[in-house]
């Protein structure tokens, strides 16, 4: 069974542009558009360490932009 994204409405705004797709990368969920990676959305509801480290918050729960 697919993981479900619960940010997957952030795509809303460009998911109509033709050059607009994604694919799973890493957990998460890689968007391109124009050819170019412009997004990733990455969440892990729960999770609080990575390497080691402890934190109070979800690690890896949002999304990454480079616009």
């Amino acid at each position: 069974m697919a993981k479900a994204f619960g940010l997957i409405w952030a795509f809303e705004p460009i998911q109509d542009d033709p050059s607009f797709f994604s694919k799973r990368m890493f957990g998460g969920l890689a968007t391109y558009l124009h050819g170019k990676m412009i997004m990733v959305l990455m969440e892990n509801h729960g999770e609080r360490s990575y390497r080691g480290q402890s934190f109070e918050f979800d690690s890896w729960n949002g999304i990454f932009y480079d616009g």
